[in-house]
């Protein structure tokens, strides 16, 4: 299974994804992409009232966690790893929750973005955003099964020996691989992949999925306006990665693709 995370062309990936994540800002202006959010109105709002109940529960989440920990040190060492572990695991659910709720902008701006890279024009019913949400729901569970899982198997092997307090920073890698995913699950929606050969594709493209997740779980913890601008620019730069590295197609037509790609930037 470690094969399919393509661990070779980690590095290449994220530095593209980086590049992308820099363009998006100047994408999103330049097509004034802000307008189509008004046509639907209702988006705006829950967006609003999901930003403000996320920046309360992400900020009350950590302090209740300062403060268990400060309690835990006067007890014991397994007791403070223990509340470590624990707000880890509420955080990255915090997140997963956060992108469930929100999916109605990250599949708004996902389509947006399509729409001008491919210079067509998509109808979007709201049957359509029912069947994205519903979606991204499926995602999100698997992405949390997932991350149970290796939490646990971390919690084995790395308090065995002896390393146990590392398993907060690896997880917060490991959600953000899921936070990257859900984004450019998104992308592969639009291309007709169904969730499972979604998800195989988005493993050969770890690295993109890692930074693009990492960028946006730091982007989260900025009060009201980060989690108001996560969901857009994240689904503007998984889709225009998506789109430009071709990431529905199978492994080996990606990597001819990403070096046609590298190429071509390298003459701009």
């Amino acid at each position: 299974m470690l094969e399919q995370f393509n661990l070779t062309q980690f590095i290449p990936q994220s530095l593209r994804c980086l590049k992308v994540i820099r363009e998006s800002y100047s994408f999103f202006v330049k097509h004034k992409l802000w307008r189509g959010i008004f046509e639907h109105k209702w988006i705006l709002l829950i967006t609003l009232v999901v930003s403000s109940l996320f920046t309360y529960t992400i900020f009350s989440n950590i302090i209740d966690f300062l403060f268990n920990t400060q309690a835990s040190f006067s007890t014991s060492e397994g007791a403070t790893g223990k509340a470590i572990n624990k707000a880890s695991a509420l955080l990255g659910g915090s997140k997963f929750l956060f992108l469930i709720l929100l999916e109605i902008v990250i599949f708004h701006f996902s389509v947006k973005t399509l729409e001008v890279l491919n210079n067509e024009k998509y109808e979007t019913t709201f049957g359509m955003f029912v069947n994205a949400e519903v979606r991204m729901i499926k995602v999100m569970i698997r992405s949390a099964i997932q991350s149970i899982i290796v939490q646990a198997i971390l919690w084995v092997v790395l308090g065995i020996l002896g390393y146990d307090a590392l398993i907060p920073f690896l997880m917060f890698i490991v959600h953000a691989y899921f936070i990257g995913l859900a984004f450019f699950d998104n992308y592969n929606e639009q291309q007709k992949l169904n969730v499972k050969e979604s998800d195989i594709c988005i493993r050969h493209q770890s690295g993109a999925a890692t930074t693009l997740g990492l960028v946006a779980s730091v982007g989260l913890l900025i009060p009201f306006i980060g989690p108001l601008v996560v969901p857009v620019f994240g689904a503007i730069a998984a889709n225009i990665y998506g789109h430009r590295h071709h990431i529905e197609n199978p492994p080996h037509h990606v990597s001819e693709q990403n070096s046609q790609v590298d190429l071509q930037e390298e003459m701009v």
